[in-house]
């Protein structure tokens, strides 16, 4: 009897190393830095994640001359050809997702897009430069940097930011590529004085040619 008693002890000794070891409790809001092509790019923990907090400015892509600050923009063609060190990688959908899914409750609607509310895009933004300012409880410190487009050149530098991931799809066959997006509006339309406030954040689908939007990298905890 002791025998058996014994052996259960050990064994749920040993069931409980293995948990901790594939269920480690996720390390949130350390900070650190990491150099990818010869710049120190900050970076936050996030649950099981790390994730860079500033957009990607390395070689090739397209930059704002009057917002250096908001790094540049890179084309899908692009963004396959950077290297990053080891286990550093580009956002999948799935990575994105499971950022917002971390900040507060999320829906999803018939394409398959995830859609938060205005406290996740809070916990996202950064506390300045945005129309409405966010609170970054998240430590991911988004600017609203808009987006470059080849025929229109940057745009909604105040209102919006859209960061690339590395997972395609497509929409009544169409190509598309799956982003985030974090929105804050505050203005009216002079014309109709129709006032548009809010803030949210997505991961939606875009068109995968004749844009450029921002790049963050993320890697496993």
């Amino acid at each position: 009897m002791r025998g058996q008693l014994k052996l259960l002890f050990i064994v749920s000794i040993l069931l409980t190393a293995c948990t901790k070891k594939h269920n480690p409790t996720p390390v949130t809001n350390i900070k650190g830095s990491v150099n990818i092509n010869g710049t120190i790019y900050s970076t936050i923990a996030i649950g099981h994640q790390i994730w860079t907090t500033q957009n990607y400015d390395g070689p090739g892509g397209v930059g704002n001359a009057q917002e250096a600050s908001i790094g540049k923009f890179y084309l899908l063609s692009e963004i396959q050809s950077i290297k990053l060190p080891s286990g550093w990688r580009i956002p999948t959908q799935a990575d994105f997702i499971s950022l917002l899914q971390l900040q507060g409750s999320t829906t999803i609607n018939s394409y398959g897009e995830v859609i938060a509310d205005s406290t996740v895009a809070k916990h996202l933004m950064a506390t300045s430069k945005w129309s409405i300012i966010g609170d970054n409880k998240s430590g991911f410190n988004v600017i609203p940097s808009g987006e470059y487009s080849i025929s229109q050149s940057f745009n909604s530098g105040n209102d919006e930011a859209k960061f690339w991931s590395s997972t395609s799809d497509t929409i009544a066959g169409t190509p598309q590529q799956w982003v985030l997006q974090v929105t804050g509006y505050d203005y009216t339309y002079t014309a109709n004085q129709e006032v548009i406030n809010g803030q949210n954040a997505y991961v939606n689908m875009m068109p995968q040619v004749g844009y450029g939007y921002n790049l963050r990298f993320v890697k496993d905890n």
